[in-house]
């Protein structure tokens, strides 16, 4: 059953995408092609940026890729209500049926990235250990699990660990 509607919410996003590009001009088809620019570029920059990284070993930090996670699913949410905005003045019974399945993509999108956005996230902090620049991630989500990358910048960490604990007496010491 989540299968059908998922598959349903996708079709009718994608249906959505159309209609904005079909749309006479103005503010809503404005607004649902920048969202879908918006979108095209943050998977372009994040998935682009994670096959760059991974050559050099490096990787995004925990609190980039959770932003880059919301501004996707605040893009997606955007995109049906500017294509219900387009239809209003069009076909009644079309811009009715847009609405509706708005609020039900609000409710359940909504619902379910507000919970993947909220999962995503890692506390992290930069310690310096050992003369060496560190970025801790609290990766425990029920249980304690801290890891530790060399921090690269503000941005970017380590791909691979340098120390892994699951115990919080073993963690590394501030200098």
């Amino acid at each position: 059953m989540q299968d059908i509607i998922l598959v349903v919410l996708v079709l009718v996003w994608i249906g959505a995408c159309i209609c904005c590009f079909r749309a006479s001009p103005g503010a809503f088809r404005r607004a649902g092609i920048s969202a879908m620019a918006v979108l095209g570029g943050t998977l372009v920059i994040w998935l682009g940026g994670n096959s760059v990284l991974g050559k050099f070993d490096l990787a995004w930090r925990s609190w980039v890729n959770t932003c880059f996670l919301v501004v996707m699913i605040l893009a997606c949410l955007a995109i049906p209500i500017c294509a219900a905005g387009c239809m209003y003045k069009r076909k009644q019974w079309l811009f009715q049926m847009m609405c509706l399945l708005c609020v039900a993509e609000l409710l359940i999108g909504g619902w379910w990235g507000t919970f993947f956005a909220a999962l995503s996230y890692q506390p992290e902090r930069d310690i310096v250990w050992e003369g060496r620049a560190l970025v801790e991630e609290d990766q425990g989500f029920l249980g304690t699990r801290f890891a530790y990358y060399p921090r690269v910048g503000p941005l970017f960490k380590g791909k691979e660990t340098v120390y892994v604990t699951y115990e919080m007496d073993k963690r590394l010491c501030l200098d």
